[in-house]
Parts: structure tokens; sequence; C-alpha cells
């Protein structure tokens, strides 16, 4: 995709002292010294050569102050993003990057990545990422009044953005945002919780499988003793290259199959930009100048055949398990079960602390689970427009037709899925 597609537009400045009514002045925090939030000069990149421009003090903010859940808030998840997902201008549809900025002093102290689709005469803004990305959040500086300059980014965001209403999915109840957009009472469109393992530092994995049933773990080697009998079992971890590719595509196969054989629809893997995105990810990964993101691919091989791929990254000391599937001939083995055991056992040698399962909370990832985070979807209306949308179809229609639709055969019934993105 051509960056010459897209509008070259000035990184547009407001300062901190200008006076503006706002709904979050109820967590503005003036006991950390007057003077610091009117040293923030923010600003919005909407152009892929200002986002570029960024690259080297993205990273540095990310070093310095990202938490290990942000992942797909780094500069290199959002610009292969970028490549892969930020479309055509189209005389119906408009999409183009909105991300609002925070210096201080001339250095960058915040990012909010969002996009603005702009359609049948309504703007809306929500995460840059969807759908590969999860756990929608902003990168900020961490001080005592971090608060208070997120709240004056999102106020910011209101009076500038020309949008009608904002859409912010996976926010985790643990992240600097998710205190803040308390104050702005917004409509919560979607509750689910995000599922982690954690692993002690030094443990054995005979130690450490030690905290589940009996039962649970006689289950697993039987599974593993009647897979056995197929093919010898091996297991193997792939960082890059070709191969990481190859096992990308042939995990995507699996998935689409297991959908099918649900009956399930998804719109992130009904569209064919996810399957680039993903399989050119190792490559990019590779050659990019600074990255928070190691990939790690988890295969399961019985004989000469792959029988559980699970796509995840490394953040900090946490990893996060993307994409998890297996093939439908061996589902009564057990093989994502086998598949976790052997990727937790390895992850305890690596020294990775947290085993993230992310959202949804399926039963499957409970069976492994020792805590979890709640992971809301919240949407609210800036404009009367907006607030329209948000009051009479997110409050009131878009339930009703969730219920409908849960209450009908199990052949229609994915449409539930598509309400709920």
């Amino acid at each position: 995709m051509a960056e010459a597609a897209y509008q070259s537009r000035v990184v547009e400045t407001l300062p901190e002292r200008e006076q503006r009514s706002t709904p979050l002045a109820i967590v503005t925090d003036r006991k950390t010294g007057k003077g610091s939030l009117s040293e923030l000069m923010f600003g919005v990149v909407d152009t892929l050569d200002a986002l570029k421009e960024l690259e080297h003090d993205w990273n540095v903010l990310h070093e310095k102050h990202g938490q290990s859940t942000q992942l797909f808030q780094t500069y290199t998840w959002v610009r292969h993003w970028c490549q892969h997902f930020l479309p055509e201008q189209s005389s119906s549809t408009t999409t183009r990057l909105h991300i609002i900025t925070a210096h201080r002093n001339g250095q960058l102290v915040l990012i909010l990545p969002l996009v603005q689709t702009c359609t049948h005469g309504q703007c809306r803004l929500e995460w840059l990422g969807a759908p590969v990305s999860q756990y929608g959040d902003v990168l900020v500086e961490r001080r005592p009044d971090t608060h208070a300059t997120v709240a004056r980014a999102l106020d910011f965001l209101s009076h500038t953005s020309g949008g009608d209403i904002v859409v912010l999915r996976k926010v985790r109840a643990d992240s600097v945002l998710a205190d803040i957009l308390e104050a702005w009472s917004p409509t919560q469109t979607a509750a689910d919780i995000a599922p982690a393992v954690t692993l002690p530092s030094g443990m054995s994995f005979t130690m450490f499988e030690t905290r589940y049933s009996a039962k649970a773990r006689k289950n697993r080697r039987r599974h593993q003793r009647r897979l056995s009998e197929q093919g010898d079992i091996s297991f193997e971890v792939v960082t890059q290259g070709p191969e990481a590719t190859r096992l990308i595509r042939k995990a995507f196969a699996f998935k689409r199959a297991w959908l099918t054989s649900r009956r399930l629809l998804s719109v992130a893997f009904s569209d064919a930009r996810m399957d680039t995105f993903f399989q050119t990810l190792p490559n990019h990964l590779e050659t990019s100048v600074a990255s928070s993101c190691r990939l790690r691919v988890y295969v399961l091989r019985c004989g000469d055949r792959e029988v559980a791929i699970n796509v995840a990254f490394l953040s900090g000391t946490r990893l996060l398990t993307h994409i998890a599937s297996y093939d439908l001939q061996f589902e009564k083995f057990s093989p994502g079960s086998l598949l976790f055991e052997n990727a937790i056992a390895h992850s305890l040698d690596d020294g990775i602390a947290t085993f993230d399962l992310m959202s949804p909370g399926d039963a499957y990832k409970l069976d492994w689970t020792d805590e979890y985070v709640d992971v809301h979807d919240y949407a609210f209306g800036l404009t009367s427009r907006g607030k329209a949308y948000e009051a009479l179809y997110i409050r009131r229609l878009r339930p009703a037709m969730i219920q409908f639709a849960t209450r009908m055969p199990r052949l229609v019934r994915p449409l539930t899925r598509l309400l709920n993105l």
C-alpha cells in the first residue's frame, strides 16, 4: 500500500492551558505539582509518514513505560497492521489513522492509538489493530499525574476528533484507561475475562502440575498414551523463518475447519487480510530495528503430522497465546490440551512468568487458569448523533437483537457473534 495515498497533515497541537469543560475533571490530579499538566502539548497523527517519524520515540516510550500486556501497542505491531488493514479511501467509507499523542517538554509521553472510520454520515473512533489485536490500551509515561494526563488526552479527543462515537474493545480492568473511562459513564457493550497461568520462577513442571487434580493429570496421560499409539509424539518451538510462516498457515487452516465443524462464523477469520498479516509477521519481526514483540509458534506432532499449533507472542516475561488450533482428525486425543502442557513446561524453563490465555474465557482455558482479569468493551457518544446512536441502538436495540439471536436455531446463531463485535 502506497503511503502517498494518504494526505499528510502536520501534527496538530493544543496547549494544555486552554480551558475546556470536561467530564473528566473529577479525575484530574492537581496534587502532583503546579504547572505539571500545563507542560503537555497534544497532537494527532493521521498519516503513515507522520507515524513513521514517531518510530524512535514510540519505541523509547514503550521500552521505558510499556506493560507486558501492551504488546499490541508496540510500534512494530501497529506499523505492520497499517500495512495490511488500513484500506484505500472510497467514496462511501473513509478510514484513517487518528493517533493521539502528548509531548512534555518535547518528549513523547502518551500514545492513544485509534483509527477513525466515517461511513453513512457517521464517524466512529476505535482501537487501531482490529481484528488482530487484543487488550486495547493507552501507552503513557508512568508518573504521579498519569491519570490526569490520560484524562486530558480523552478530553482532547472529544473536542478535536470530529467523531460521533468512540468504541473501545477489550479494555483490561487493570489498565490505566479503565479507571479513566468510568468518568465518561460509557455503555458496556460486552464483558469477558482474560484467563492466565502464573509460572513460579525456578519451578519444575513436575512440581508445577501438582496444582491440578490427580484426575486431570491422569486424563492427560491417557490422551498422550493413546496419541502415541498413532505415532511418535514430538514438541517443537519455532521463532522465525519460512517454517514459522508455514505453521501459521497451517494453524489458520485448522482454525477454519474447527469453525466450520461448529457452524460458527468469525468475522476475523473471514478476512483474508488476517492471513497475510500473520503470515508476513515473522519476516516483519526479524527485520524490525527494535521490537518488544517476539514470536513463538508451538507445535505438537504425531509422527510427521502437525496435530496442534499455538501462535503466541512474548512480551517481557508474559507469553500471549493468540491463536490455538488443532487437527480435527485427532480431536479425541485432546491435542490442544497436550500442546498447552508442553508449552507451559517449555515456558517454565524459558523464564516466562505469565502464560496469558487471553479472552475469551473459554472452558478449556479455565481448566489451566489460576487467575483472570475482567475485560470489557465500551462505547460512548461524543456528539448528539453519537449519543443518540449509543442510547437507541447500543443500549436498547442491540441487546434485544442479541437476546433474540441467542434463541434462534444453532444454524443461524452465529449472528450473535457479529452483534458482539
